[in-house]
């Protein structure tokens, strides 16, 4: 009863926030850079918090966000989400990133002397 009360205030708010947001677009931007700094600093609260908090993220401010065209909040909010959702697939695809980001500068290095060394064979 209580979870039920609580998404429903939350969707009451919300609806009253998009409506203000009709008048003025800055109160969806005060809304969306509180919802950031609030999952931005979320390691701070109970596991409980942080996964209802992240999942009405997920369910409310991912999709708005994508809606509205704003791809940097959208992508940002889905990986803090992700990061208390699932913890442990975050884990996987941050480390998977890490491996990329090594690998593409190992290449960019090779590449680099590559065509370093042909740049002296062609002055030559």
């Amino acid at each position: 009863s209580g979870r039920r009360s609580r998404a429903s205030r939350s969707v009451q708010d919300l609806r009253k926030v998009l409506e203000r947001a009709a008048n003025d677009v800055r109160v969806l931007v005060i809304k969306f850079a509180d919802r950031l700094h609030n999952m931005r600093t979320l390691q701070h609260m109970p596991s409980s918090k942080q996964r209802r908090i992240a999942e009405e993220t997920r369910a409310v401010y991912v999709p708005l966000a994508e809606r509205l065209g704003i791809h940097i909040w959208k992508t940002e909010l889905e990986e803090l989400c992700c990061q208390y959702i699932n913890g442990y697939a975050f884990e996987l695809l941050t480390e998977r990133n890490r491996q990329s980001e090594d690998a593409r500068q190992r290449n960019l290095r090779y590449l680099q002397h590559y065509f370093g060394t042909l740049l002296v064979d062609f002055r030559d």
